[in-house]
């Protein structure tokens, strides 16, 4: 294996590769591209709920659980030690002041009435009380705190292993079936992410369901352009192809279709 460490800023990751071929650029380009489109998906799935699932089982943080998964060392004991979440939360406040202290001036550069003058001044003066009130108290507080203590204080559970596996399946299950939508659907997008737009948009659409005897109608709502068009009905084929979809109803088959433009 080749490991690699990638510094971005004052974050540097590691990266294990089996690759040997190509060069460092080359391997860093390829390991980082897909860092975006990971990220990306971890948003969505927070988007759709998937974090508030009530039946989600808890369990407290063990000292047998932190050894048993190599997050603490037996021998040491209960000793590893995290960045202070505090000092980082003050440390995003301060930047936000700052930040906007920033746009105050430079709206005070274009004003030339004396009123609005004071008025952005008496605001600027205020920021920097708040950022100096904030640097002062993180001067007071560590770099680092012991794990253990931030889960105690914090009272940070976490999932039961059982659901949390069940609900692992479920994701994955749902990821690997919208990319594979994605992939039947490229030819007609050039940009990557017109189809990754396309695909979430019939995934979130309205369906209309119709019995017929033993056959069940889910109609998508039809496409305003032509393109998103012909790239539905590939999908609708698509699904029509797959012989046995089991839903546990009483239908014998299942079709699906674009629905007419009224």
């Amino acid at each position: 294996m080749r490991e690699v460490w990638i510094k971005d800023g004052k974050k540097i990751s590691p990266a294990l590769t089996n690759d040997f071929t190509r060069s460092l650029g080359e391997v860093v380009a390829s390991l980082t591209c897909r860092w975006g489109a990971q990220e990306n998906m971890f948003k969505e799935l927070k988007n759709h709920g998937i974090n508030r699932i009530h039946s989600y089982q808890k369990e407290e943080y063990s000292e047998e659980f932190l050894y048993r998964n190599g997050l603490e060392n037996e021998a040491e004991g209960v000793s590893h030690e995290i960045a202070n979440p505090e000092k980082r939360k003050l440390s995003k406040e301060i930047s936000c002041l700052r930040d906007k202290r920033r746009r105050f001036l430079e709206s005070l550069e274009k004003k030339t009435n004396k009123s609005q003058c004071k008025k952005i001044m008496r605001k600027i003066v205020g920021l920097d009380r708040k950022i100096s009130s904030r640097i002062d108290k993180m001067k007071d507080m560590p770099n680092k705190i012991r794990m253990i203590d931030r889960i105690e204080q914090d009272k940070i559970v976490r999932l039961a292993d059982n659901k949390k596996l069940f609900f692992d399946w479920l994701k994955m299950n749902g990821i690997w079936a919208k990319r594979e939508l994605v992939e039947f659907v490229k030819p007609y997008y050039e940009d990557l992410r017109d189809v990754n737009k396309f695909v979430r948009s019939i995934l979130r659409s309205r369906t209309y369901l119709q019995r017929k005897d033993d056959k069940l109608y889910v109609s998508f709502p039809p496409q305003q352009s032509n393109k998103a068009q012909m790239a539905l009905i590939v999908v609708c084929d698509f699904l029509n192809e797959i012989k046995d979809i089991d839903i546990s109803l009483n239908f014998r088959k299942v079709i699906f279709r674009v629905g007419e433009k009224h």
